[in-house]
């Protein structure tokens, strides 16, 4: 059975994707935990705003191959295990999650 719905006009399934950023040598890096994606910027909104568009990228790409539904069944995996507590936190990384809505296999947002 596919994740993805035919019948809806609305996105129907939406992926979380947890991120963290951290400031190194006067330059804010950005990683996923759950995609294969890292980015800098000078300031942390635009490293902040790289990530976005290379978790966007990623997953346009892995739309293109054939591979979202695959790559959408490991993120959903994977927030499903992930447990931690804030103690368990870097206290100089910025955590942010990012929401991908998908649509009949297709990325339609990012935010």
């Amino acid at each position: 059975m596919s994740l993805f719905s035919k019948k809806h006009a609305t996105p129907v399934l939406e992926l979380s994707i947890l991120c963290k950023a951290w400031q190194e040598d006067g330059v804010w890096n950005a990683v996923t935990e759950d995609l294969p994606v890292a980015v800098f910027g000078a300031t942390f909104e635009q490293a902040q705003n790289n990530l976005h568009e290379a978790i966007f990228a990623h997953l346009e790409t892995a739309q293109e191959t054939g591979m979202l539904e695959q790559v959408a069944k490991e993120l959903r995996q994977r927030a499903r295990e992930r447990s931690f507590t804030m103690a368990e936190m870097p206290s100089d990384h910025v955590m942010m999650k990012m929401r991908a809505a998908v649509q009949d296999d297709r990325v339609v947002a990012l935010t």
